[in-house]
This record gives C-alpha cells, structure tokens and sequence, in this order.
C-alpha cells in the first residue's frame, strides 16, 4: 500500500475516532521528497518525457501534487529523463534535458517551463491542506543544456549573453489567495563583472521561507530569446497533519 493510501486511511479512521471520542486526535509529522520515480514509468514515458495537454497533474510526494502544461496555460512541470552533459560551442542541444549525466537523485526530475508574459500559475499543491500544515525546506536545481548553451556560447539565431542579461526563478509560496515569502535563483547571470551560469545540480535552501498550501514557479530574463525553462528534484517539505 502506499504512503499516500495510509495517511488517507489514517485521516479517515482518525476521523471516526474523534466521532466516538471528540478530543482524541493524533498528529503526523513527516518529510515529503520528491524525487519523481515511478515503478511505471516505462508505461507514460514518450521519447524520455511524461507531457500531455489534458489535465495533467502528478504526485511528487505524499501530500504534494504537480500540475503539468495545459492549453490555456502551457506553464508548468513536465517529467525527464533526457541527459546531456556536453557544453560546447556548437553542440546542438537536446529539448528538455538536463546537463547532467543524471538527475539530482535517481533517475528522473522535472522541467519548469514558463512563457514570457504569462499569467501566475500556482503549479504546486499541498493535498491535505484541511488536515495540517506544510513548510518548504529546499529543493535541488540545474539549467537545460539549451539554456546552458545558449548564455555561454549562443544557440541558433540567439546569442551568448553579454553584460547586463540574466535569467532567473522565482518560487512563491500562497496559503489561500494570500501571498507569503519568495526564493530567487539566479540560473544565468551576467550583471556583474562575468558571466556565472548554474551548470550542475545546486541546492537551493529555503529554511526561512514558511509555510504554504501552494507555490508557484517564474522563469524570467531581460531577453526574450531564451527558453524559459529550469530543471528541478529532490523537493522537500516539512508535512504536519492532525487527524
């Protein structure tokens, strides 16, 4: 069985207790890691992606569900298993996949793809917000080789990023309609003397950053050539539920 189908079993029985004896109740505080592997994943893989435009919505987690890209609002998580290491002048980089040999941990992670200009979409959701609380504790980042490539060396039409470009991420958490803390990455970032690009996973943390029942996720540049789009894994959050 798995954790999901227990906590719901716990809440539901828990709920039945507190029926018969209503000031028994039972907390359960647990970290939740999203690490984005599936027993299955064979079966949705299609060309080393999990995408479809229809409602397309994952658990990351026990008590943490991803919304993927739909056609109203094509931002959101899509899950990966492309890899491509090489960051050369030249090399033609691979859509949606990480410069990396691996994922962060396993084998798979997600990519964030954004639009310039589009409307916040709140892509994370805390499942068991009536029952209990959940905090962000960090997650763990990298750029796609398109992206890497793209500031280092220029890609295409587009070229390398010259002083004074950047790109960035932006994660903010909700609790309701209320907006609370943001995190900020910088993935490439040439407004200082040199241009830094993240080019391996980089733990982002995030121990002052509270509370939420959702988040959401911006990818951002003073350009607009470049693809909006970050690769994600190993999100943790601090879960409490009371039943």
């Amino acid at each position: 069985m798995k954790l999901k189908t227990l906590i719901l079993t716990a809440l539901v029985l828990g709920g039945m207790a507190a029926a018969c004896n209503p000031s028994a109740t039972s907390t359960s505080n647990y970290t939740a890691i999203c690490t984005f592997e599936y027993d299955d994943i064979d079966n949705y893989l299609v060309d080393s992606l999990i995408t479809t435009f229809q409602d397309y919505i994952f658990s990351g987690a026990d008590g943490l569900s991803f919304i993927g890209p739909d056609l109203i609002s094509p931002c959101g998580f899509i899950i990966s298993v492309r890899h491509d290491p090489l960051l050369a002048d030249g090399h033609v980089a691979k859509d949606y996949a990480v410069l990396s040999k691996t994922a962060a941990h396993g084998v798979t992670y997600v990519v964030y793809v954004d639009q310039p200009g589009a409307p916040v979409k709140q892509t994370v959701n805390f499942d068991y917000v009536q029952y209990g609380t959940c905090a962000l504790n960090g997650f763990i980042v990298n750029n796609t080789n398109k992206v890497a490539t793209l500031a280092t060396y220029g890609l295409g039409e587009a070229p390398a990023f010259a002083p004074g470009d950047w790109m960035k991420l932006t994660v903010t958490g909700y609790k309701g309609s209320t907006k609370g803390n943001s995190v900020e990455v910088l993935l490439a970032d040439y407004t200082g003397p040199e241009l830094k690009v993240i080019k391996e996973w980089t733990a982002v943390e995030t121990k002052d950053f509270g509370e939420f029942t959702t988040l959401s996720f911006s990818v951002t540049s003073n350009r607009d050539d470049v693809p909006l789009e970050v690769c994600m894994d190993y999100l943790q959050a601090s879960i409490s539920v009371e039943y």
